[in-house]
This record gives structure tokens, sequence and C-alpha cells, in this order.
């Protein structure tokens, strides 16, 4: 009797693979987690400065508009990437002691 409550307790075949390539997935994600972040700042800046480019003001109006564009995207860049190393308050010698940083 102990047998049959053994297997089944067991989990299906089918739900062990799927679960196994989802911790997988967050390990890459959270390896290049900045790769990520510098691509999509990029294309966001790019995509907003070809929309600049296309717009039938002048150069002085169009060279403000890039500006802010670029300032806007730099502080939110920054800031995602401060909340992804945990914040301000953490100290650099935690960081290292944890193996986080160096």
């Amino acid at each position: 009797m102990q047998t049959t409550k053994e297997t089944s307790r067991k989990p299906p075949p089918s739900s062990s693979s799927s679960s196994s390539s989802t911790p997988t997935t967050l390990q890459t994600l959270h390896t290049y987690r900045y790769h990520i972040l510098a691509v999509t700042y990029s294309l966001l800046t790019v995509t907003a400065f070809l929309r600049v480019h296309r717009q039938p003001y002048n150069s002085r109006l169009k060279t403000e508009q890039y500006e802010t564009i670029f300032k806007g995207t730099t502080l939110a860049a920054v800031l995602v990437g401060v909340g992804m190393t945990g914040g301000w308050g953490r100290a650099r010698s935690e960081a290292v002691r944890e193996g986080g940083g160096g």
C-alpha cells in the first residue's frame, strides 16, 4: 500500500519539465538584466529621436526636444538600474561581502 501512496504523490512528467525551465529563464534574465536595460534604453531613446527628427519644426526646437528626451530616458534608466541593485541604502561594502559587486 505504501507504494501506491508514493506513486500518487509524484507529479506528472510534463509539469516537472515546464517548472524546470522557469528557474533557468529567471536565472538568464537575472544574469543579463543590465544588458536588457541598456538595449531597452537605447531603443527607446533612438525611437524618440527619430520621432523628433520627422517633425517639421526648426532645428533649435528639435535640439531642445533631443536634450529633453536624452535627460528623461537617462534618468529613467538610472532609476531602474538603482532599483535592480537594491537601492541607495545598501552600502557598497555589503554588496562586496555578499558577492554582489566588486
